[in-house]
Parts: structure tokens; C-alpha cells; sequence
């Protein structure tokens, strides 16, 4: 195994930034449904009180992943406009945002230049 494939995912993937934790918390997006929450058996947790147990979901569409907001939820958004239901296909470095938390969405990642 190279180095570069252990350092760098070759999965879609997700980064979470919550203020006051850890800004490394880097999530394979390893199933075709992914859900985030604040409930710690959710794929993507979110330690936020805007969050609910599950917020919404991530879901693998063919190639495309989709954001899916759950019904109750009023937190969620995609780059800065609240999510009704389903957003369009997610694009490298879209934003989901829950409250104060942002999730940077990844898709499949290509080698970066090394200098």
C-alpha cells in the first residue's frame, strides 16, 4: 500500500465541523444511505442541540449522492438555503449545514498534486 492511498480516501466522504470539537472527523461515505444525527448510532453524528436524533440522510443515487431532509427537521440546509425534501446531485465542497455544524461533502476524491 503507497503511502498516498493510505493518506487519502478513494471513497465519496464527508468532513464534519462542529465548533468546540475536533475539526478532523472524516466519514467514508461506505453504504448507499448514510444518516446524520445527533444520535450517536447514526452514521454521520453531529453533536449539536439544532440537530435532531436523525436530521437527514445522504443517499447514493447511481453515482450522485442526494441530501434527504427528514420532515421534521428545520435546521438543515445546502449552502445556505434550507433543504425542502431532496436536494439536486451534491457537488465537491457542497455544505450541509445543521445549526452551527458543517458537513463539507466530498465526491469521488482524485489524487492531489504533490508539490
Amino acid at each position: 500500500m503507497s503511502y498516498q492511498s493510505a493518506q487519502y480516501p478513494t471513497q465519496p466522504f464527508v468532513v464534519v465541523l462542529t465548533p468546540g470539537y475536533r475539526p478532523d472527523n472524516l466519514v467514508r461515505l461506505d453504504h448507499p444511505i448514510m444518516s446524520i444525527g445527533r444520535d450517536a448510532n447514526r452514521n454521520v453524528v453531529v453533536n449539536n442541540d439544532a440537530c435532531i436524533s436523525t436530521d437527514c440522510q445522504l443517499r447514493q443515487i447511481g453515482s450522485d449522492w442526494f441530501v434527504m431532509s427528514n420532515s421534521r427537521s428545520v435546521s438543515t440546509s445546502l449552502n445556505g438555503e434550507r433543504t425542502v425534501s431532496r436536494s439536486g446531485p451534491l457537488q465537491d465542497g457542497d455544505v450541509i449545514g445543521i445549526g452551527q455544524t458543517e458537513i463539507f461533502f466530498y465526491g469521488w476524491e482524485k489524487e492531489p498534486a504533490l508539490k
